[in-house]
């Protein structure tokens, strides 16, 4: 809505023109919300529609008002207060009120939305109409819409044929292990059996000795050769030398090219692995790959000369556990010593040789035990160097003495002895033995002389004090035990 006067928009449901003050209209008796142009009751705070406080909005207005009418009229006024819009409402061209979109007439200047009377100033322009596309025919040879795949199912059809290629690839690894590794010793034996082929023509009766094939006229001729040298004496020796026609036919054939090359015999590779597995130092060792291994393989094959391979096997593996026997590893050697057994059952060297390195073996733990018990003796024994007093006679009813040089050893099992090392001026030289049931005096003597009674004599030990008096400890502590 436009003010008549000076054409300024109006606010809706004003009564005052906000541009030049013109009184528009007397104020009704029903009040209108401001916001939203919903009637409301007289009295009432708050719009039923939108929620708008009442008397606020009305304050707004009226000071929106106030300050408007002091300006000049040049000055374009401002729309303080906008009201709220929502999805089922729109505003009226003529006056801008809110009203529903279905609405024919404004309920705020009561003219018609209609377009078809508003003015060409306010109408809307037409839009100009576009033709419809012609509807697209498919052949009915075309296929169907396919949709097009999600990331999750490529991510699910990726893991599938991964999987799939996985599994088709171990399969093969496996198969190719079983085929080739797992049978290497059978195909190596199938062509060490397999002859070669020779290079130039071959005589067929040969080549039928050589594998063992025998035809009808191969076994009538090998019928003839022994009549034929077991003919008659009254015959001729050009009669018997003689060839068959068969046998100067194979003559005419072969004369003319290459003498056929003689077949490998089957044991042949059997041979050279157990030579190169011995020369390695592989005795028995692979199990599957070591000289003994390959020298019975040869054996089965027909191989005379492979028993001495084995043999000399024997002898090595002899001397190793020899060796392990010298240095005094006697585990290591019984542990060898019970293979070969395994290995040569009917050899019975072997079960003497390992009865001796186990009587060997005790006979040094024996050994070893004497030594340990006797360097434990011989650090809980003691030794004291002691002059031993003789009695020479009496000189004047004063006895003489002379000592001889010795050392008292007392030991753990309760037995002490004096040893003489060097004998006295007369070359006396005594050697005494007292138990600790034999003893039954030990004492210090006032001159410093260390004596012992025993039930086979006395005697009477000289030395210095620190000498003498521990001789007196360890004495007494053996006779208390």
């Amino acid at each position: 809505m436009h003010c008549k006067t000076c054409g300024v928009q109006l606010v809706t449901g004003a009564t005052t023109c906000v541009g030049c003050g013109t009184i528009l209209s007397k104020p009704s008796t029903s009040a209108v919300c401001q916001v939203c142009g919903q009637p409301t009751t007289p009295g009432a705070r708050f719009c039923k529609k939108c929620g708008a406080n009442l008397e606020q909005v009305r304050a707004s207005v009226a000071a929106a008002a106030t300050s408007v009418s002091s300006v000049p009229q040049q000055v374009s006024p401002t729309v303080t207060v906008q009201p709220v819009q929502t999805s089922d409402e729109d505003r009226c061209p003529h006056c801008g009120a809110v009203t529903l979109k279905w609405s024919k007439f404004c309920k705020s200047c009561g003219k018609s939305r209609l377009p078809s009377e508003l003015p060409p100033s306010i109408a809307p322009p037409t839009r100009a109409r576009v033709p419809a596309p012609a509807p697209i025919t498919r052949p009915t040879h075309a296929l169907p819409a396919t949709r097009p795949p999600s990331a999750k199912s490529k991510k699910l059809s990726l893991f599938v044929t991964g999987t799939v290629l996985v599994l088709v690839l171990g399969a093969g690894g496996v198969a190719y292990w079983r085929l080739v590794y797992r049978n290497k010793p059978q195909q190596a034996n199938a062509t060490a059996n397999t002859p070669n082929p020779p290079a130039g023509p071959t005589n067929p009766q040969a080549q039928a000795e050589a594998t063992g094939e025998v035809t009808a006229n191969q076994a009538s001729g090998s019928q003839t050769a022994p009549i034929e040298a077991q003919a008659p004496s009254g015959g001729s020796e050009a009669e018997l030398a003689a060839p068959s026609p068969t046998q100067s036919k194979n003559r005419s054939s072969t004369s003319g090219g290459q003498p056929a090359a003689p077949a490998p015999p089957p044991y042949q590779q059997a041979h050279t692995n157990a030579e190169q597995a011995f020369a390695a130092a592989q005795y028995i060792d692979p199990p599957n790959n070591s000289a003994l291994y390959w020298a019975r393989m040869a054996i089965q094959q027909g191989d005379p000369s492979a028993l001495q391979i084995e043999q000399q096997v024997l002898e090595q593996m002899k001397t190793t556990v020899q060796a392990q026997r010298a240095s005094r590893n006697y585990d290591s050697a019984i542990m060898l010593q019970s293979r070969l057994m395994q290995l040569f059952p009917d050899r019975t060297e072997l079960q003497q040789m390992g009865s001796s390195i186990a009587d060997e073996q005790q006979a040094y733990s024996r050994q070893l035990e004497q030594q340990r018990k006797a360097e434990e003796f011989k650090a809980q024994s003691k030794e004291f160097s002691l002059q031993h007093r003789h009695v020479l006679g009496l000189q004047g009813f004063q006895p003489v003495y002379s000592y001889c040089e010795g050392v008292l050893r007392i030991t753990p099992d309760g037995i002490a002895r004096f040893d003489c090392t060097r004998g006295d001026a007369r070359g006396r030289c005594d050697h005494l033995s007292f138990t600790a049931s034999d003893l039954r005096d030990i004492q210090l003597k006032k001159d410093g002389m260390l004596h012992l009674a025993g039930r086979s004599g006395n005697a009477d030990f000289q030395a210095d004090a620190a000498t003498i008096q521990g001789a007196l400890d360890a004495l007494r502590n053996m006779k208390s035990k």
